[in-house]
């Protein structure tokens, strides 16, 4: 498996925005995907940081997600977000 991870720097104020999207609209978005397995969104309330993390049965499907516009306009994101994908070498 493999994850694909989507870190965030925006405005602290934002957050609660940005999360209830994810909530309603990022998460039932990213269910319906194929390989898709499971996702976070891990937040940093006071410094406006969220990373997402979303889990995926093959590379090529981890890779095949991109960033959300969307998301990084809710959350208020300064600079360009970064994405890295990984291979999951052990789950514990």
């Amino acid at each position: 498996m493999y994850a694909a991870v989507t870190t965030r720097q925006g405005v602290p104020e934002r957050i609660d925005d940005a999360t209830r999207f994810v909530r309603e609209e990022g998460a039932p978005q990213a269910k319906a995907r194929p390989g898709f397995v499971r996702g976070y969104f891990l937040v940093d309330r006071a410094a406006g940081k969220t990373i997402t993390i979303t889990i995926h049965q093959t590379e090529e499907q981890a890779r095949a997600g991109g960033v959300s516009e969307r998301l990084s306009e809710l959350v208020g994101t300064r600079g360009q977000p970064t994405r890295e994908v990984y291979e999951i070498a052990v789950e514990a």
